[in-house]
Order: structure tokens, then sequence, then C-alpha cells
């Protein structure tokens, strides 16, 4: 079955983004954190920066990091 050009789309952007490619499961559950920490209002909603420089928004770079917390601690191996 082919994928969605939507979905390839996005999988690329983000693996060429970052230098590291990206399952796309990780990249939808990275999304649906970002916006469970947005509609629990833990974090502002971060606007779109005129310049593109999205490293002097705070709001976003605040987003950005929680949302990189929790997938981290929900995806850790249990330790006993």
């Amino acid at each position: 079955m082919r994928k969605s050009a939507d979905f390839e789309l996005t999988h690329y952007r983000a693996a060429t983004k970052t230098g590291v490619d990206v399952e796309p499961h990780e990249i939808q559950a990275r999304a649906a954190i970002a916006a469970a920490l947005i509609t629990s209002h833990a974090v502002e909603v971060p606007t779109v920066p005129t310049g593109g420089d999205w490293s002097q928004e705070t709001a976003a770079v605040r987003l950005r990091e929680l949302t990189e917390y929790v997938y981290l601690v929900i995806t850790a191996p249990l330790t006993r």
C-alpha cells in the first residue's frame, strides 16, 4: 500500500530539518502531545515569528522543550 504524498512530505521535512530520520508515528505522537499541552493551557500558544527564527519565540521554545520531555518520559523503558 502506498503512503500518501502528505504523509511522505511530513516525514521528509522532519527528517531533513533535524538531520535525523523521524518515524511517522513519532511525528504524530509529538503533535498530539503538543496539542494536549496547548489545550490544557500548560503553555501559551506560540505565534509565528515574522523573521522565521523560532529560537527567539519563547513560547515556541517552551512548547518544544515540554513536548520533548513528555515524549521521552512516555517512551522511556520501564526500570525496576
